[in-house]
């Protein structure tokens, strides 16, 4: 762990040696207003090329977000790119990249020479239609891509941005939040459901969001599986500490219900949830979790355990390659019924940040693409109910989604199992793995330090952590103190 933490140093200056010229530009945005363009499906749901990561990177590396956005909206940084524009995104979490040659470099990774796409516009917003064909245009000149506007079933949509929220008045913000169980056995991966109010109390419309401040205490290890806001599924993300905003009109609530992962080490984590609004806390509640040896232990009646089968993984110099299949995973999960009553009802529900499906038996199972989440009942596995004694047996393959410096595959899921009505949660332990390593490729570009490439100690594994450590301080803005706390979710794997 110290050897890491050391490399961790010499990552924390890796932002300040990458390209310069390529980051985003900040700006003051009007309350509420922003676009967004990108692709009109989550990954994993296109029949074309645009299925693989780096060609969606290419894509926004071609087009001048800023030049558009001043050339349309009289100013720049009112336009950004999403990977997922199938709900509004707020902008500062957008990208307005332009490097053509970037974009050049990840086609021909990609082994793609040639490129037909289409673009829809957001009917209900005039500016929408002008910001698709200045996109359009971008891509036709700088990508030599042939590019339609269309009304309907596009590849690409420009739609409404979240943008900087009007400042909150005294007292317009009210927060109530509780987790359940917030004690529990140490040293034992545990479900736990988490569930927050933020009530508009003001006059004006804004657009909160939830951070979790540095803490202090036993850090857990932790794994977000999935997230509901207004009764519908939501997309979390395991890599950060913020919860994604969400605009909300004078006299309105939302109701966000938080299913996770958690994993400590004996001790007391406290730590507060803050919601932000125009940059500003605005409001807090509590949070606190406690591990002990003594603490009751998770249920029992249902054993889940799960192992490693088959591992693909490569460390070489290069270009990444542009088939997902060239790093991947196989995992078998078990699921026992160890009680001596019949379970009428089994869920097997797994989420996948940022890591592909690759197959899976029982095939074909509930899929939801946009959230990553994926569930086996029991009539996938032949079988009206679990008797006593009897196992489930679930094989997964899986591999990376983004392709760049450092490849992983990172999963974790909750087994619901139901008798006589009751139904309770087991954890699907976290698995982490490294399955490929390629120092100065997939869009890092070939300047990427090779001290720092050979000190994250050689293996996949060891230098991906390094990687990872720099990307989240690059993109995130993170503090040392919650990168800290995500680091400790790493190395304690």
């Amino acid at each position: 762990m110290w050897r890491r933490l050391r490399w961790l140093l010499v990552a924390l200056m890796l932002p300040f040696m990458l390209p310069v010229g390529v980051e985003p530009v900040a700006a003051e945005t009007p309350p509420g207003y922003g676009f967004q363009w990108g692709p009109s499906r989550p990954p994993g749901t296109f029949e074309n090329v645009l299925d693989d990561p780096n060609v969606r990177w290419a894509l926004d590396f071609f087009v001048d977000e800023d030049s558009i956005s001043t050339r349309v909206l009289g100013e720049p940084s009112l336009l950004v790119y999403a990977d997922d524009a199938t709900y509004p995104n707020e902008l500062e979490s957008g990208s307005t990249i332009f490097a053509p040659e970037k974009g050049k470099y990840l086609l021909e990774a990609a082994e793609v020479d040639s490129l037909t796409l289409t673009i829809a516009a957001d009917p209900q917003l005039p500016e929408s239609r002008q910001l698709a064909e200045a996109i359009a245009e971008d891509l036709r000149n700088n990508a030599g891509a042939q590019v339609g506007i269309v009304d309907v079933d596009s590849d690409f949509v420009v739609g409404r941005a979240l943008g900087q929220s009007a400042q909150a008045a005294p007292g317009a913000i009210s927060f109530e939040a509780a987790c359940t169980p917030d004690t529990f056995r140490a040293d034992e991966w545990t479900v736990v459901e988490c569930v927050s109010q933020i009530r508009n109390q003001g006059q004006t419309t804004l657009i909160p969001y939830v951070t979790i401040d540095a803490g202090n205490g036993s850090i857990p290890q932790y794994f977000f599986v999935s997230a509901e806001q207004y009764g519908f599924r939501v997309p979390v993300s395991t890599a950060g500490l913020r919860f994604r905003a969400t605009e909300l009109a004078a006299g309105r609530v939302v109701t966000t219900r938080v299913i996770a992962l958690l994993k400590m080490s004996e001790g007391t984590y406290e730590s507060n949830l803050d919601v932000n609004v125009a940059g500003e806390v605005v409001a807090t509640a509590p949070l606190r979790f406690t591990a002990s040896t003594g603490a009751e232990a998770p249920p029992t009646g249902i054993e889940v355990t799960r192992r490693l089968v088959e591992k693909t993984a490569e460390t070489r110099s290069g270009p990444a390659p542009a088939q997902p299949e060239d790093g991947r995973a196989e995992y078998e999960t078990v699921i026992t019924n160890n009680s001596q009553q019949t379970v009428s009802a089994v869920a097997i529900t797994m989420r996948l940040d940022r890591t592909l499906l690759l197959s899976s038996v029982p095939s074909a199972p509930d899929e939801d693409f946009q959230n990553g989440l994926f569930t086996w009942d029991l009539p996938m596995f032949g079988k009206e109910s679990l008797a006593p004694g009897e196992s489930l047996v679930l094989r997964t393959a899986y591999s990376p989604e983004t392709k760049g410096w450092c490849e992983s595959i990172a999963t974790a899921g909750v087994v619901e199992a139901t008798v006589d009505g009751d139904t309770q949660r087991y954890a699907v332990p976290e698995e982490w793995e490294a399955v490929g390593y390629y120092p100065g490729g997939g869009g890092g570009g070939d300047d990427f330090p090779s001290a720092l490439a050979q000190g994250g100690g050689g293996p996949a594994d060891q230098a991906c952590d390094v990687l990872w450590a720099a990307t989240c301080l690059a993109a995130g803005g993170m503090t040392l103190v919650g990168l800290a706390t995500l680091l400790r979710r790493r190395v304690g794997r």
